[in-house]
């Protein structure tokens, strides 16, 4: 939460008085402080972590880590209040790394999402036995002199947490071999729940009830961790303690539709450091495990052409998505009220929301042919009472704040127009927010994240194109085609949209607007000078078109 502050160092290798090799680096100081009664202390101060789960992707870039986007990520998850990430199962890039130092984000590094036991066909458990020690060393000697990582965790949903497959042995020899490489970090392990029955794994032992059996079962595999992490296990973050008192506890995946009552957990209970929800951006893969369909949908992965997990608090270009929102009000750092509306034609219908899902909401108010039916409305917020208005006219008030899980509930009947929720405080107005039906017009839009490029490094542009009305006003509509061109000293590096279901080719220069936005990424030419153009073209429309200055060694 405050202004992080690196220090520049050289350090150089020096024989008969000549340099035979140097090295110059960043690094930040900083103390870590983790116990029971205080919970965790960054240069002595109580911090709760406010956490997202992070995997290795880049969206639409791939597997691929770019300084540029990770330090892009980093910054989108710091504006929207995440102060720590988990890498989430695998040790995070060094690109992303050193994003995190620059930004102050706070980084559990994992090493592991299986050990000896698989959990599909040709994971890293065929060599585990064989790689795991120089794996780790590898990732902590790697990281020791990174001050963001505060965490080393040895692994994730473990199979062996129950201690079969000499699964206690081999918890307390990983723990043992992270404090040997580094003794200036807790261990930490993400145990989940765990089933007297028979060996439970995957989604299905995330959704198991109440197990009494989870304290016997894992009390040795847990015994040699500083930090012991909780999956999907809020109810058990209290009255654990009064079995284990000295156990330090960290919520390491939450899902976000249980964002409040795991908050309100975190906050009471000094000796949970934290709570990493599910996940805090959208990712490849796990396909549609928090997607919310309008039609009841078979519990599990979602079958293609879905793509992506659905299930991120940002999308994959890193925008907040509702859900998004909901938590600012939970985590007390939001700015606004948020207006998220049903779409009319599911007016008596029950969706179907997997477990990590969010309804199908949108803070959108433009429904052609639906006027006269009844809309739902919920509006996100912190105040203790919210008024609102449809084209000036008070149609409803609702109490919100946190007697009503900050939301405040509404149905009305759908006319276009104006919709404003006003927040109100002990009567008196604190604060509003307006959304307007498009108008008839249509353009495309483009903008950037930045005015330059820097090509004496591998920079990247990125560039968004939405659809509006003529006065700017979104809208959010699906399927308009676009196609990006490039001319100049950068390369069109991928293109694509936030769909998680889509067949499309992240490296197409052709693509569709999903919710009525595309994104476009430029990639600059090495040591070039000059500018590069990005056109945005669409039939029926006027192009789009950006351009960007590019020299060595400029600022952003």
């Amino acid at each position: 939460d405050r202004e992080p502050f690196l220090y520049d160092a050289s350090v150089e290798l020096l024989q008969d008085g000549r340099t035979e090799d140097s090295v110059r680096f960043r690094y930040g100081l900083r103390t870590l402080t983790f116990s029971a009664e205080k919970g965790f202390l960054l240069n002595g101060v109580s911090t709760k972590l406010r956490g997202g789960c992070v995997h290795h992707d880049n969206g639409i870039l791939g597997a691929a880590s770019y300084a540029a986007a990770e330090l892009r990520k980093v910054r989108a998850l710091k504006a929207s209040g995440f102060n720590a990430i988990r890498s989430a199962h695998n040790p995070a890039s060094e690109a992303l790394l050193q994003a995190c130092d620059e930004c102050g984000m706070l980084v559990m590094d994992e090493a592991f999402d299986m050990w000896r036991e698989p959990k599909m066909p040709y994971d890293n458990s065929l060599v585990f036995e064989y790689t795991w020690r120089e794996d780790l060393e590898g990732m902590v000697r790697r990281d020791r002199n990174h001050a963001c990582v505060i965490l080393y965790s040895t692994g994730n949903e473990i199979p062996e947490r129950d201690g079969h497959s000499d699964g206690n042995r081999w918890a307390k020899k990983l723990a043992d071999e992270c404090r040997r490489l580094d003794p200036t970090r807790p261990v930490i392990h993400a145990l989940n729940n765990v089933a007297e029955e028979g060996d439970v794994n995957g989604i299905e032992a995330n959704l198991l009830g109440e197990q009494d059996h989870f304290l016997a079962a894992t009390k040795a595999f847990a015994a040699p961790l500083d930090v012991v992490g909780y999956n999907y296990m809020r109810d058990r973050l209290e009255k654990d303690h009064a079995v284990f008192p000295e156990r330090i506890l960290c919520a390491t995946e939450t899902v976000g539709a249980d964002i409040f009552e795991g908050w309100k957990a975190a906050e009471k209970c000094p000796w949970v450091i934290g709570d990493f929800l599910w996940t805090a951006m959208d990712y490849l893969g796990e396909v549609g495990v928090g997607r919310a369909t309008p039609e009841p949908s078979g519990f599990g992965l979602a079958d293609y052409p879905w793509r992506l997990s659905a299930c991120g608090d940002l999308d994959i270009f890193g925008h907040k998505k509702p859900r998004s929102y909901y938590r600012d009000c939970v985590w007390g750092i939001a700015g606004r009220p948020f207006i998220a509306v049903e779409d009319p034609e599911l007016a008596g219908k029950k969706p179907f929301i997997m477990w990590w899902g969010w309804p199908l909401v949108q803070e959108y108010w433009n429904y052609p042919g639906q006027e006269g039916k009844p809309v739902r409305v919920w509006v996100y917020s912190r105040a203790d009472e919210v008024a609102l208005l449809l084209n000036g006219e008070e149609v409803g008030r609702a109490p919100a704040g946190k007697v009503q899980e900050y939301k405040a509930a509404f149905s009305l009947l759908y006319r276009p127009g104006e919709l404003t929720a006003v927040e109100l405080c002990g009567g008196q107005e604190c604060g509003r927010h307006t959304i307007r039906t498009p108008g008839n017009g249509r353009k495309i839009v483009l903008t950037a994240d930045k005015e330059c490029l820097d090509s004496s490094r591998d920079d990247l542009l990125f560039a968004d194109v939405r659809l509006t009305d003529e006065n700017g006003v979104p809208v959010l509509e699906d399927g308009q085609g676009v196609h990006f061109e490039v001319s100049g000293e950068a390369t069109l590096l991928a293109a694509g949209n936030a769909a998680p279901k889509t067949t499309a080719n992240y490296t197409s220069a052709d693509q569709e607007l999903f919710e009525g936005h595309a994104q476009a990424v430029l990639r600059v030419k090495r040591d070039a000078c000059g500018r590069a153009v990005l056109t945005c073209r669409a039939e029926g429309f006027e192009d789009a078109v950006l351009a960007v200055e590019i020299r060595p060694g400029m600022k952003e």
